[in-house]
């Protein structure tokens, strides 16, 4: 928005709100790009440490003997979007491959401490 002011009988445009005005988008603008820049990288180290999780319990699955035939393709797809910057998704199936895993740990307790309760009669 312009802002007229007569000065000696002459219209004379006052560009100050002009100025200041784009000085305020283009402020905003730098502002955005850094949040931006913020989120996707913690959303980058949140995927990273989902994954790096899911390895780990994956892992701990596997020393219990009871490694589920799902975790695996979990934690597998889980890299394949980490490595196309799909981080959100890369969160999901590794947050998933970690609850897989720890279900499966739960079940490899549950079967240690009552394995004579299955023995025939």
């Amino acid at each position: 928005m312009i802002f007229q002011e007569k000065t000696n009988n002459h219209s004379v445009a006052n560009t100050k709100p002009i100025k200041s005005f784009g000085l305020n988008v283009i402020l905003a603008g730098f502002l955005f790009c850094a949040v931006s820049l913020s989120a996707h990288a913690q959303t980058e180290s949140e995927a990273n440490n989902a994954i790096i999780e899911a390895q780990s319990l994956w892992d701990e699955s596997i020393a219990a003997g009871h490694e589920w035939n799902t975790i695996k393709p979990l934690v597998a797809q889980a890299k394949q979007a980490f490595r196309a910057k799909d981080f959100a998704t890369a969160i999901s199936l590794a947050k998933e491959a970690s609850a897989q895993s720890k279900e499966a740990l739960v079940q490899a307790e549950y079967e240690k401490t009552n394995w004579v309760n299955n023995l025939p009669k």
